[in-house]
């Protein structure tokens, strides 16, 4: 079976290997509000049902029609025209058959859990943008990711959040990337701090969960790039962009890369004079620092961490080899920790859970 889909949600299926199509829209109100692009998806999961938005999500089962709605309205309505307020992406959690989430053209993210027929919104502490792309973590049910695009508002600031509880919560996690609009993201299986992000300018990683993003590779003009890839069976990543076609390119040095920085966590550089270990990263409570081959006992070291707007939020002296730091009153989220001493700084992202 091959499905295809051309503008304004017309769907197609063969189920020839492509030799023919036919529609595969029976049941879709030709009335709802329908984006340029779709969005549709096929579950991983076991009968392996199909789902599609308008204004509203569908379901309908793989090889058979009609599409079903399983919900009202997600949008705030239609404002400003027929084809404004509509669903532009959908995913499903890969760890619950039929728990869906959805972002549409006027901010607003929801989620309809495997249990339910009712409908969460998690909006709240994202931004009221367009919402471009929505994953939802290999390696943890509670762990989602929001990118969103400002062009409509003039906005041209890279916003990339992600949820450790399911939408309650938000972190800013854009980084140092450029000022230009983020339209997908994919997030490795084995580690999700190596995440990829398709912009406006091509496509960025970051190996570290977000606190520095890197350009990606060589030979891609700096075009738009609308969807990213990985295919974990290969280690690879595609790019589809929209001047210059489609992009492939090996990541398996990256994912070394990634795998050597989890066996060497928590013990880091310090600009060639000392190393750091910091444990336990996650933190729930306590994170403790202990210095390594420190050269001077008398010089002064100070710790300070700071939230994702970059606030400084706790501060203290170092004044041993061995320190303790108090985390249990932050709320959950990625937090920065800087170290700064004998004219060297050192600088981690840490994770707070609990």
């Amino acid at each position: 079976m091959v499905f295809a889909e051309v503008q304004w949600g017309s769907l197609y299926v063969s189920y020839d290997g492509g030799f023919s199509f036919s529609g595969f829209v029976e049941g879709i109100d030709q009335d709802d509000r329908i984006n340029w692009d779709m969005p549709y998806i096929i579950s991983e999961f076991p009968p392996h049902d199909m789902y599609c938005g308008s204004q509203r999500v569908y379901r309908a089962n793989a090889a058979t029609l009609p599409w079903q709605p399983i919900s009202e309205d997600l949008t705030k309505g239609p404002i400003f025209g027929p084809r404004y307020h509509d669903i532009t992406n959908i995913a499903e959690s890969k760890f619950h058959k039929g728990e869906i989430f959805v972002g549409t053209t006027d901010g607003r993210v929801q989620y309809q859990p495997a249990d339910s027929t009712n409908w969460v919104d998690i909006t709240t502490g994202l931004p009221d943008r367009y919402v471009t792309s929505i994953q939802t973590s290999p390696a943890d049910a509670n762990i989602l990711y929001v990118s969103h695009s400002g062009y409509k508002d003039n906005d041209f600031i890279p916003h990339l959040h992600q949820s450790f509880d399911k939408g309650a919560t938000w972190v800013d996690i854009s980084g140092n990337l450029p000022q230009i609009a983020i339209n997908d993201i994919a997030v490795n299986s084995i580690d999700p701090d190596l995440i990829f992000a398709a912009t406006d300018g091509g496509v960025y990683y970051t190996i570290d969960g977000g606190l520095e993003w890197l350009y990606l590779g060589t030979g891609m003009p700096v075009v738009p790039v609308f969807d990213v890839e990985i295919n974990e069976a290969d280690s690879t990543l595609a790019a589809g962009s929209f001047a210059r076609s489609m992009f492939t390119m090996n990541i398996k040095d990256l994912l070394e890369e990634e795998e050597v920085v989890i066996i060497d966590s928590g013990i880091e550089n310090f600009d060639g004079a000392i190393q750091i270990k910091i444990y336990p990263n996650p933190v729930v409570d306590y994170l403790q620092i202990e210095m390594i081959e420190r050269l001077n006992l008398e010089a002064e070291y100070s710790l300070q961490i700071f939230d994702q707007s970059g606030k400084l939020i706790h501060q203290q002296d170092i004044e041993s080899n061995s320190s303790q730091v108090d985390l249990a009153s932050l709320a959950s989220g990625f937090y920065v920790l800087k170290i700064e001493g004998e004219g060297r700084t050192y600088q981690q992202k840490i994770l707070k859970k609990g």
